[in-house]
């Protein structure tokens, strides 16, 4: 099952792509994600010449660590759509164009292109590498599901191959700085303190801190509808809790998964370790003995005076 960013493109942004479809004298439209308003923009438009000209000038609009979607009439009436992905990207850059794309072409009209592409560099646009793509008689695109697994994939690699980013402990894989707020507040987990710590910029950042009785534990952690990571401290015994409520993204649960471990390290480096780790769905699925370390009580066992049953009839 794929899964959609919600991103649309407005109005204006439709109107512009159609009036480019129609024209004969532009070459490429190129839109980009605004990652803080989360919308799509018109980013730049590549007049027509001549074809190789034209996708060397297209080429020279590429960064090698921003994403972007290409709009490119490479026939007469004939355009072809794709998605620009490097490799340099930041892995929440990929996965917003990757859970974009389908809802982009829809808003589109997917029909209207052929073929639909995924490339990682400039190099692919070259004028040879183009006509490879267009000889080869075998273009395939990568499905938006596809997409986000290669996401996750350069995401796995980047935290492997990038050992400045990640936190001060060879064991860990966080590949997200903690913010200067976090770092400060995990120093005062006091007792009955809950801290919420969420991913947010490529950063590990402090979303909540405040003192929460065990028994309002629960409905605290509920107010956060998207994944979370929680510390809480009750009498000197503390839990991690990572929660990822019903309806979060895919690719958040997988980031936070992925990454819970480095942040215990992490943790672990400054002192602060934890009686438990506890991984829920919804926070009503938390149980507050798992936090006190009261003894569960047996479902089976028997619970008070019972009736005994009753005597069936005799036998004549």
């Amino acid at each position: 099952m794929s899964t959609q960013s919600g991103i649309t493109a407005s109005e204006a942004v439709v109107s512009e792509c159609t009036s480019f479809l129609r024209s004969p004298t532009r070459r490429a439209l190129i839109l980009k994600i605004d990652t803080v308003t989360l919308s799509i923009k018109v980013q730049e438009s590549v007049q027509c010449s001549d074809f190789s000209t034209d996708l060397k000038q297209l080429t020279e609009n590429l960064t090698c660590d921003e994403c972007c979607y290409i709009l490119l009439r490479h026939d007469a009436e004939k355009h072809a759509f794709i998605s620009y992905v490097p490799d340099n990207a930041s892995v929440r850059s990929k996965m917003l164009y990757a859970s974009t794309k389908n809802t982009l072409l829809q808003e589109l009209g997917s029909g209207l292109f052929d073929p639909i592409l995924f490339i990682n560099s400039p190099e692919e646009l070259s004028p040879q590498s183009w006509n490879k793509i267009m000889g080869s008689g075998n273009v395939k695109a990568l499905s938006e599901s596809e997409e986000s697994l290669q996401a996750v994939k350069d995401h796995q690699l980047y935290v492997t191959s990038n050992p400045r980013r990640l936190a001060n402990d060879s064991n860990n894989t966080l590949s997200f700085p903690l913010d200067d707020q976090l770092h400060d507040a995990v120093g005062g987990l006091a007792n009955e303190v809950l801290i919420t710590a969420v991913i947010d910029n490529e950063r590990l950042v402090l979303a909540e801190k405040s003192c929460v009785p065990v028994d309002g534990i629960v409905e605290a952690i509920g107010n956060f509808h998207s994944p979370a990571y929680h510390l809480y401290n009750y009498q000197e015994r503390k839990t991690f809790i990572l929660t990822c409520p019903s309806g979060s993204k895919v690719r958040e649960r997988m980031l936070y998964a992925s990454n819970k471990q480095g942040f215990l390290n992490s943790l672990k480096s400054q002192g602060l370790e934890f009686t438990n780790v506890v991984e829920v769905g919804d926070a009503s699925e938390l149980e507050t003995s798992e936090i006190t370390g009261a003894p569960v009580e047996d479902a089976n066992k028997p619970l008070g005076l019972r009736f005994a049953k009753p005597k069936g009839p005799r036998r004549r």
